[in-house]
């Protein structure tokens, strides 16, 4: 099982090295930066005000990102992200905390 995560790792950090277009040696450079992950349905990467210290590519499935509202415990779905989609990279720009979760 742990050998078919690996390839399939490797394959998506081949597909994500496309999507964002650098060579080979750049490539190796950033290799230790990516790490897979296998989440399952209902888990939450990260909540809002959380730290931020990684950007996540939606590999496959979908993502919601929503927002608390003044009605604590109804949040507001601000958005639904899929397969091929980056998310959480506003908080790396500016170096604040999360502002969704």
């Amino acid at each position: 099982m742990q050998e078919q995560y690996n390839e399939y790792c490797s394959y998506l950090v081949g597909e994500l090295t496309k999507l964002i277009s650098i060579n080979a040696e750049e490539f190796k450079i950033l290799l230790d930066y990516f790490h897979c992950r296998n989440v399952s349905k209902g888990v939450t990467l990260w909540r809002e005000g959380d730290h931020c210290d990684y950007i996540a590519f939606v590999a496959s499935g979908r993502v919601m990102i929503s927002k608390e509202t003044e009605l604590k415990g109804n949040p507001v779905v601000l958005g639904i992200y899929s397969t091929g989609s980056f998310i959480g990279a506003l908080c790396i720009l500016d170096n604040s905390g999360r502002a969704v979760t």
